[in-house]
């Protein structure tokens, strides 16, 4: 079993000293924006601190409601437990002897 036999990926020297920068100019700035909002935020009292709070959550959470009840009609309906497509599983060469007039297309038979 090769599980743990793996071949060790060979690191590019090239791309270290930009990722080092990369990351370096991310964390700068989620410092600096978490310093501003530290600086901002810590003028507050506790009861706005808390009150801030309780409206992000009371904006998410209505969110969260609206999406649920706004999505009700756009799922398509499921006639039974075991719906599957007319098409899956049958092969892609034609209409079977027997059928209707009108083809089914899928990838294997569209023509461009």
């Amino acid at each position: 079993m090769n599980l743990f036999s793996r071949q060790p990926k060979t690191i590019d020297a090239a791309n270290d000293p930009l990722a080092i920068r990369i990351a370096g100019k991310v964390i700068r700035w989620q410092d600096h924006v978490s310093m501003r909002m530290n600086k901002m935020v810590g003028n507050y009292s506790l009861r706005r601190q808390a009150g801030i709070l309780a409206a992000i959550i009371a904006v998410f959470a209505g969110a969260m409601v609206a999406s649920l009840i706004l999505q009700r009609g756009k799922s398509a309906p499921i006639t039974s437990g075991s719906y599957v497509s007319r098409h899956i599983g049958e092969a892609s060469n034609g209409q079977p002897p027997g059928e209707d007039t009108v083809l089914k297309t899928d990838s294997l038979t569209h023509r461009k």
